[in-house]
Parts: C-alpha cells; structure tokens; sequence
C-alpha cells in the first residue's frame, strides 16, 4: 500500500516521467531500509543500556542495603564499643590516671581495626594500658588485634553484609 502511494507521488512530483520516478522510489526504498537498520540498532543499544543501567540499579540497592546494614551494626558496635571503654578506663587505675583524650583516641584507633575486639572491657583495658605507658598503639598490637578480629568475626558468623552470600 505504502509502496503504491509512493509510487503515485513519485509520478506526480516528475510529471508522470517513469524512469525519474522509478529512481526516486528506489532511492526511497533505500533510505527505508537504511532507517529500519538504525532503529534496529539504535534500538538494541537502547536496549542494552536500559539493561545496564537496571542492573547498575539493582547492584546499588543491594550495595545501599549492604552499607545500611553495615553502618547499623557498627552503631551498635560502637554503643558496646563506648560502654566497654567506660568500663575498661574505670576498672584499671592506668587509665584513670592517664589524659582521658589520649585513652580515646587510643581507644578509637582499636575499634577502627578491631570493631568487635574493641567490645571486650578485659581485652580493650589490657590493649589500653599498655599504649598509655608505650604512648601510643604499636603496629605489632595493630597486627594482634586485627588477627583477632578476624578469629573472631569468621569464628561468630558476625562479618558485615555482603551480597556475594546471598546470590
């Protein structure tokens, strides 16, 4: 139908001259063919992207799960963290006598490699201690405590949140 009308138009654009119009039907033809390819292609790519983008989606609200999870049980981590410190810094006169800053901040340099490990008052007391008189966390506790978390976090099934185990 299409290809009738066109030929029609053709005919009446070239004055009813055959071969002009023959020319201009094939050349509309091709550009037809040529449009159809591109779509064709404009459309897979369109299709592809669309693709990429849904799993690039899906992959970031499963990493934004991830996190939120994480950071939740590293607020909860923290609050133990916070109340084993209380505890730790009032059952050892070392620490009570040391500057209350320095024990923090030692403190804090724990819980960033060893979150858990940094819950025990006992474990976190002896940690302390020791850093005050040494003035300051040594690499070789760093190495100790970050062993220990990793004991402690395979051996309790307590790591972070991760995709990769439930796929």
């Amino acid at each position: 139908m299409l290809e009738h009308s066109v030929k029609k138009h053709a005919l009446e654009k070239y004055a009813g001259d055959r071969v002009e119009a023959a020319k201009f039907v094939k050349g509309f033809k091709a550009q037809l063919e040529k449009k159809a390819s591109m779509e064709g292609l404009t459309n897979g790519i369109v299709g592809a992207v669309g693709k990429g983008l849904g799993g690039l989606a899906i992959g970031m609200g499963i990493h934004g799960i991830s996190r939120a999870l994480s950071s939740a049980n590293n607020s909860s981590l923290h609050t133990r963290f916070l109340a084993a410190l209380e505890q730790a810094i009032s059952s050892n006169s070392i620490l009570r006598e040391a500057e209350k800053a320095k024990v923090a901040q030692y403190a804090e340099t724990i819980f960033k490699f060893a979150p858990n490990v940094a819950t025990d008052a006992n474990l976190l007391s002896s940690i302390l201690a020791n850093a005050v008189h040494g003035q300051g966390v040594d690499p070789v506790t760093v190495k100790m405590i970050g062993d220990l978390e990793s004991r402690y976090v395979e051996n309790s099934g307590t790591g972070t949140f991760s995709p990769k185990t439930y796929i």
